[in-house]
């Protein structure tokens, strides 16, 4: 196993695509995040991304404190990892997000941006998405249609790092159905043990 610090953010960079499943965009922020900081976690990198590692003089300095011609080896450490850590993260992103990260030129920076400007989204989207999901009602649709909806819009919310418990998606989905179901709804809000989506599903195929 190599052990040496400066490989690290190389082989992570190598074995990114592997480690982070998505390519961030507008619908992904929450899920791109927890991804890549788990990742930088793991690889103990999270400290140049955040900018707790703070970046040292680029040239030492001799014993009055006086700036010297001669590189500073702790800044070629950091600036080996931090350049490393801007084609890591640039490998992860969509074009529209890539576009953001242009002309940064740190890690820290790269990622104050795509927070910056992915946070108040990924609110104002979680917002929608959950609207539109308490908005959604059966009509004249069928159970499978209806539900299918349901889903989608379900599985949109996880995809931002929002989850459902299946309690709550039980009473969105009995609030949606016609008044034709309400013997059914009303038996299922009296159902003491708790339900799944899915033997939520079979039982209102049945009751169709």
């Amino acid at each position: 196993m190599n052990t040496n610090p400066n490989s690290t953010p190389m082989i992570l960079l190598s074995n990114i695509t592997n480690l982070v499943s998505v390519k961030l965009d507008h619908n992904n922020y929450m899920l791109w995040k927890f991804q890549i900081t788990s990742t930088l976690k793991a690889y103990k990198l999270l400290d140049v991304v955040d900018g707790s590692y703070t970046c040292p003089e680029m040239y030492t300095r001799d014993s009055n404190g006086a700036v010297t011609a001669f590189l500073n080896p702790e800044f070629t450490l950091w600036d080996t990892k931090d350049q490393a850590l801007i084609s890591m993260i640039s490998a992860t992103l969509s074009p529209s997000a890539l576009a953001l990260a242009i002309g940064q030129k740190s890690t820290k920076g790269v990622w104050d941006t795509l927070e910056k400007r992915f946070t108040s989204f990924s609110r104002s989207n979680v917002l929608g998405l959950k609207r539109d999901l308490n908005n959604i009602k059966k009509n004249n649709d069928s159970i499978h249609v209806y539900m299918q909806k349901l889903k989608e819009c379900k599985d949109k919310l996880e995809a931002v790092g929002v989850f459902i418990e299946d309690e709550e998606l039980l009473h969105i989905i009995l609030d949606g159905l016609p008044t034709e179901f309400y013997p059914f709804c009303s038996a299922m809000r009296t159902r003491n043990e708790p339900i799944s989506f899915e033997e939520l599903l079979v039982l209102l195929l049945a009751e169709e």
